[in-house]
């Protein structure tokens, strides 16, 4: 057994101080709830993925740690979504255990450690396709992402002497690698001083391509161990972005980081044993929740936060869901293990979300302390929906408006040019959607006094605002309010935009928003357009131009009659 891996080992089962909790709790949502006993020693899940129609759900079975001895076998099992059952499962020869999952195509991703290799490729049928080796023989993974292109990979290695103490240091390590399993590049992470380290978990802000390492590191300090809770931002490329370390005298220690998710703001969410805490996409802290102990495993979905914990209750460590608005104010709370009188754990590894159902599997002791079984839960989550930046559309147009010399009916032409506009709204299925507004040309009859003036303005109207939850569909509707404001002779003209009214209504799922103008009826009488009743510059305007040609007419007539 080789040391790095019996110091995982060690790291993982370290478990935080322990607090009572009290929680006014809801009813549990849970849509089923599975329970796993493969051996009668402890049996561990990790990590949950959505692999094709099921839910993969790897760890390791029967473990049995001594000073002489330590036994544990690498586990899988396939369950159905709908109803949890038990499809297929593989236990490994090998000694060893898995601890993530992603699925890639018809495949399975699993990566961990064992003597036979540190990364396996399955099929459907849980056949091995393929297993790679890691760096050396004394690299763990704990931590497996995809974004579309390449695998990532996040773990520990045992590396050179840093410290000048004669043994090699734990350190934490990336890597970048082809679906075939090729490596691409890797990357050593360590501070000084340093003496081992834990990296967790690993994620791609999906927005903005980086990727987000967390967990913790050892340092000695006058033979003295410091805790240090650790956050390393690097690029598509594992460059180094940014290093983000709290000592454990720091207020925002949060021990071991657990987990992370992003929402659709590229906002980070990371769940600590101490605490969860939010940062900018660029690393800067924006708040964290103190009272949330015990959080192991954490989703975004639509910007709420569903938080997986095992705080104590009532006498014993229980299963509990809280779920967080996106400033970590607590929505609601769930105990999920509230029928089990025994301890109830998660664990590191992630949950899944498969846009109906959350899936999260931990352990409980039901069987006895040395007999710990597999427990994993299907959430119906509600359809909550979060506050949104209101999002603004603005349409500007041209009106063009001529009186024509004639004592004839004259056509006022008010004409909205065709416009087209695009904005971004964000959604959690879908990055953006679009937003494309069309006018169509609008034509007003009316009779006038002989005169000729032409004028041209432009105007600028919000057509709506929109606070967009998943997804918005918009119709507008324009209406056109006949108005006499005219007396004989004709001393004044009243003219102004058409009336803009608009109906947002809700719909869900779609990807791009449609907004049209119908074409109004042209009025059989003579008319103006109104918007209320407000006078604007353009009707002042006019109205000024006519009166003072009627002037002239009546100076002109007078001086022909003469």
């Amino acid at each position: 057994m080789c040391r790095s891996s019996l110091l995982i080992l060690m790291l993982i089962l370290v478990a935080p101080l322990t607090t009572t909790v009290s929680i006014e709790e809801g009813e549990a949502p849970v849509k089923w709830v599975r329970y796993i006993d493969p051996t009668d020693k402890d049996d561990y899940v990790r990590g949950i993925c959505i692999f094709r129609g099921y839910i993969a759900v790897v760890g390791y079975t029967g473990y049995v740690l001594s000073l002489a001895n330590i036994t544990l076998h690498p586990y899988i099992v396939l369950l159905d979504r709908d109803s949890g059952d038990i499809v297929r499962e593989w236990v490994g020869e090998e000694i060893g255990g898995f601890a993530n999952c992603v699925s890639i195509g018809d495949k399975l991703y699993v990566v961990g450690w064992s003597a036979r290799g540190a990364i396996y490729v399955f099929d459907e049928n849980l056949n091995i396709v393929k297993t790679a080796n890691s760096m050396n023989n004394y690299t763990g993974y704990t931590s497996i992402i995809y974004d579309g292109s390449y695998i990532y990979i996040g773990g520990q290695t045992l590396y050179r002497d840093i410290d000048g103490d004669g043994y090699g240091e734990e350190i934490w390590v990336v890597e970048k690698r082809t679906i075939d399993l090729d490596l691409v590049s890797s990357r050593e992470i360590y501070l000084s001083p340093w003496k081992f380290g834990l990296l967790i978990d690993i994620d791609v802000n999906p927005v903005a391509g980086d990727i987000w390492a967390v967990g913790l590191y050892a340092a000695y300090i006058n033979h003295t161990p410091i805790l240090h809770s650790l956050i390393a931002i690097l690029n598509n490329n594992l460059s180094n972005v940014k290093l983000i370390d709290y000592p454990m005298n720091h207020e925002n220690f949060l021990s071991n980081l657990n987990d992370v998710c992003f929402d659709s703001n590229r906002y980070a969410y990371i769940a600590g044993d101490y605490g969860v805490a939010k940062f900018d996409p660029y690393g800067n802290l924006v708040t964290v929740n103190k009272n949330l102990e015990d959080s192991h495993k954490i989703l975004c979905i639509n910007n709420i936060i569903y938080v997986f914990r095992d705080p104590y209750i009532d006498g014993y460590d229980r299963h509990v869901l809280t779920v967080l608005d996106s400033d970590l104010n607590i929505v609601n709370e769930y105990v999920l293990s509230r029928d089990v009188d025994a301890h109830s754990y998660f664990d590191m590894g992630r949950a899944s979300f498969d846009g109906e159902n959350i899936y999260v599997a931990g352990v409980d002791e039901a069987l006895g302390r040395d007999n710990k079984r597999i427990v994993i839960y299907s959430i119906a989550i509600e359809p909550l929906q979060p506050p949104t930046p209101v999002k603004n559309i603005v349409e500007t147009s041209t009106i063009t408006t001529t009186i024509a010399t004639t004592t004839t009916p004259v056509t006022i032409a008010t004409t909205t040019t065709q416009t087209t506009m695009t904005t971004t709204i964000p959604t959690e299925s879908t990055p953006a959607t679009t937003a494309t507004i069309i006018t169509s040309p609008i034509t007003i009859t009316m009779t006038s006094s002989p005169m000729i003036t032409t004028t041209t303005t432009t105007t600028t109207q919000t057509l709506y605002t929109a606070t967009p939850t998943t997804s918005t569909a918009v119709e507008r509707t324009t209406s056109i309010q006949p108005s006499t404001s005219i007396a004989t002779p004709y001393t004044s003209i009243a003219i102004q935009p058409s009336t803009i009214s608009t109906t947002p209504t809700i719909q869900s799922p779609i990807t791009t928003v449609q907004i049209s103008t119908p074409t109004p009826a042209l009025p059989t009488t003579p008319q103006t357009t109104t918007q209320g009743t407000q006078t604007t510059g353009l009707q002042l305007y006019i109205a000024l131009i006519v009166v003072g040609a009627v002037a002239v007419m009546i100076i002109a007539m007078l001086i022909l009659k003469k």
